[in-house]
C-alpha cells in the first residue's frame, strides 16, 4: 500500500511538471484543480486524498484477501497506464 501511495504522489509531481512545461494537458478535473494550486497546498491535499482512498484497502486487506489482490491489481494497472503517458511525454521532450 505504501507503493501505491508513493506513486499517487509521484503522479501529482510529474503531472505538475508536464503541465508547467506545456507538453500535456490534464483530463481529470480534480487533478487540474490541484495542479493549478501552489505546490505545497496541492501536494498536501493530494497526500490527504491518498490516505483517505487507501483506508478501504487497509480494511479489506485482512477481511477479503482475494478482493484486495484484485483491487490492487486494478489500481496498479491504471497507474501503469498513467506512467506510460508520462513516459511518452518525457520521450517527446527529449526527442525535440
Amino acid at each position: 500500500m505504501v507503493f501505491i501511495y508513493l506513486i499517487m504522489l509521484l503522479d501529482y509531481v510529474l503531472t505538475k511538471i508536464a503541465l508547467n512545461i506545456g507538453i500535456c494537458y490534464e483530463a481529470n478535473i480534480l487533478m487540474t484543480w490541484l495542479v493549478n494550486m501552489p505546490v505545497f497546498p496541492g501536494i498536501l491535499i493530494k497526500a490527504a486524498m491518498g490516505i483517505v482512498l487507501l483506508i478501504p484497502f487497509y480494511i479489506i486487506r485482512k477481511k477479503n484477501s482475494r478482493f484486495y489482490r484484485g483491487s490492487v491489481i486494478i489500481v496498479l494497472g491504471l497507474y501503469l497506464f498513467v506512467y506510460v503517458m508520462h513516459g511518452i511525454w518525457i520521450y517527446t521532450i527529449l526527442s525535440i
